[in-house]
């Protein structure tokens, strides 16, 4: 993996995402466009041209990388929203019962 002490995330690494997303020490290959469909702050970070740097370190598998400072296990969580939608088991399993 290119960037050192980083690893893919198991269950958001899809091989035909667009744009790799690192919280942490967790790298997330992801769809831009339904980041950006679904969220405004993404849309409004998309749309800021980046400068061009050395692509060693930018691209993976093709990829752009986008840094968040967003602690992974919370990233992970808001994907599984957007993924997999508000009411999925697992976003219910959050929530405890009255």
């Amino acid at each position: 993996f290119p960037l050192p002490d980083v690893e893919r995330d198991p269950d958001f690494w899809y091989t035909d995402g667009s744009i790799v997303v690192v919280a942490q020490q967790v790298a997330f290959r992801v769809h831009q466009s339904l980041l950006a469909r679904q969220s405004d702050v993404f849309h409004g970070l998309f749309m800021i041209p980046t400068p061009t740097v050395d692509k060693q370190t930018n691209v993976i598998d093709g990829c752009p990388v986008m840094h968040v400072s967003d602690p992974s296990h919370d990233f992970r969580e808001l994907l599984r929203v957007i993924y997999d939608g508000p009411m999925s088991v697992r976003a219910l399993s959050l929530v405890t019962p009255p």
